[in-house]
């Protein structure tokens, strides 16, 4: 951090001792300055500094692997930093494809929804849109002077989201894809685990909000897709410069 002091004069040799014991310079300033009688004069300029910070990269060794997890070596570490990154290359990848096959999907069965499920679907939208604005630290009356904004910019992703909900609900009558009570235990065990709770609280607390046959249908629509993209043999790759 620093300071600045600006000092302007039709002479430099008007640089006293004014500015003593401060790293000085005399640069002349530009005839685009607001104030335009300081406009193509010379200026002194003063900065003291504040502080000084130097950016410290830690040695890759085993003193260093002790404060990011559970590893018992440089390899382990470098291994599971691999792997976390192929694993999100191929999400990309996946999530990419999905995409582009539910595009498709609404493309082949055009339909009418009615609007209210889309009013509905945008409040939901922009509640978790607020909410990652939150949780990215703005301030809430920015975030409500936004909502407009948010609210017309979801309405498109809104619409699409109630389409793909009814061709897949009718894609997973006609295949008869069904979610088992196995598929709800895994996937409460992969929400507990995020949160670091138990599986038993995640489900309370979606019975209570009466979220979990929206879970449920979730589960449902994601198995939907996998038998899409498998019968589609479709075959999601990673490559090398990706």
């Amino acid at each position: 951090m620093s300071s600045i002091e600006v000092k302007t004069f039709d002479n430099p040799d008007e640089s006293n001792t004014s500015f003593n014991n401060a790293k000085m310079d005399i640069v002349k300033i530009g005839d685009e300055v607001k104030a335009r009688e300081q406009a193509n004069k010379k200026a002194l300029i003063k900065v003291n500094v504040k502080e000084i910070r130097e950016k410290y990269v830690p040695d890759l060794d085993e003193e260093f692997i002790k404060t990011v997890g559970d590893y018992k070596s440089v390899d382990e570490l470098k291994e599971a930093l691999r792997e976390d990154i192929e694993k999100r290359k191929e999400q990309e990848v996946k999530f990419e494809v999905e995409n582009q096959l539910s595009d498709s999907l609404i493309k082949l069965n055009p339909l009418d929804v009615p609007p209210s499920m889309v009013r509905r679907q945008v409040d939901e939208l922009v509640k978790s849109a607020k909410s990652h604005l939150m949780h990215q630290g703005l301030k809430e009356e920015d975030i409500i002077s936004r909502e407009e904004t948010l609210r017309k910019n979801l309405e498109k992703e809104a619409e699409k989201q109630v389409k793909l909900y009814f061709i897949l609900d009718r894609i997973s009558e006609e295949e008869d894809i069904k979610v088992n009570d196995e598929d709800i235990k895994e996937r409460l065990n992969n929400i507990a685990k995020q949160n670091k709770t138990e599986p038993e609280k995640i489900k309370e607390y979606l019975i209570k909000n009466n979220s979990l046959d929206s879970l449920k249908s979730q589960i449902n629509h994601e198995k939907v897709i996998d038998f899409l993209l498998n019968e589609a043999k479709v075959k999601v790759q990673i490559s090398e410069d990706r």
